[in-house]
């Protein structure tokens, strides 16, 4: 999906990628790719990740019969969790009789997002992992309460494609 967002649309416009899951892959997780590369390729397409993981037997029935990701390659844990706090998403871990009405207030949350534009200091092109911390003041959270910010953890110091 990160792949088909660097290209899709208008690169400046705010992209999401949702996925609805069970956690648990049923081929090997990103074929040749590796789990970084992954992470690399969703921080470059500038998407935010989302999920909705719907719970279910699967992880108890693969214990019992042994299929666990120990003993079977091609049941790996997919991280969707990583993705998820490396891009300031959001996951709902839910029961699957409320998947509907989870996702439906999952794409309210996106439509009530606030984008806040950023521009480095260090221009420099080299390829590294630059760290992003976002706060509230201590005025604001007086003026409006409670708030909850959610934020990606940073970018890489590179070209975009």
């Amino acid at each position: 999906a990160a792949k088909d967002m660097s290209t899709a649309s208008n690169p400046l416009s705010r992209r999401v990628i949702i996925t609805v899951t069970d956690n648990i892959a049923t081929a090997y997780r990103f074929g040749d790719m590796s789990e970084q590369q992954v992470t690399d390729r969703v921080y470059d397409s500038g998407s935010v990740v989302c999920g909705v993981v719907v719970k279910s037997e699967t992880p108890k029935l693969l214990t019992v019969f042994d299929r666990t990701e120990k003993n079977d390659p091609f049941r790996r844990r997919i991280n969707l969790e990583k993705y998820v706090d490396d891009t300031g998403g959001e996951i709902q871990i839910v029961p699957v009789i409320e998947v509907n009405k989870r996702l439906t207030e999952l794409i309210d949350h996106l439509r009530t997002r606030y984008s806040v534009g950023y521009a480095s200091t260090n221009q420099t092109l080299d390829g590294r992992f630059r760290r992003v911390r976002l706060a509230v003041t201590k005025e604001a959270l007086k003026r409006h309460g409670d708030m909850l910010v959610r934020t990606r953890q940073g970018y890489y110091g590179r070209e975009r494609k």
